[in-house]
């Protein structure tokens, strides 16, 4: 959620906890010729649930930065891709496009010269 958007839902909140506390004090003084402790008591939990709704709208703020950082990995490893598809020659490209149509890549031979990172994607092994 971006923060203009919390933002919004912040101040719907609050405006909607404004209006509901005004009503509340209203018929207090109406119905009930002043506050009593029925009054009292709602107005507390309506409190606790503004506060709590707003604690919910703004507790995954951290959760956008881990949600930007899985977006740009995704995207570099897009650029990345369409680097090596653009350097294959005319040649390579065909035979790849064949390869992959057909299913005969031999994952023994991929795995003999690729490894796992760290990061659980696959590298190629540096040759010595």
């Amino acid at each position: 959620m971006r923060n203009e958007t919390r933002l919004q839902a912040t101040k719907y909140i609050w405006t909607a906890f404004g209006l509901t506390m005004f009503f509340l004090m209203m018929t207090a003084g109406i119905f009930a010729g002043g506050l009593d402790a029925s009054y009292v008591v709602l107005g507390v939990f309506i409190s606790i649930a503004a506060i709590g709704a707003t604690g919910l709208v703004w507790e995954s703020i951290g959760n956008d930065s881990e949600e930007e950082a899985m977006l740009s990995t995704e995207k570099a490893k897009r650029d990345r891709l369409d680097s090596v598809l653009r350097d294959l020659s005319s040649e390579d490209l065909r035979r790849l496009k064949e390869r992959l149509h057909d299913g005969t890549i031999d994952d023994d031979l991929l795995y003999e010269e690729m490894t796992i990172g760290d990061d659980g994607e696959l590298v190629m092994r540096e040759r010595r």
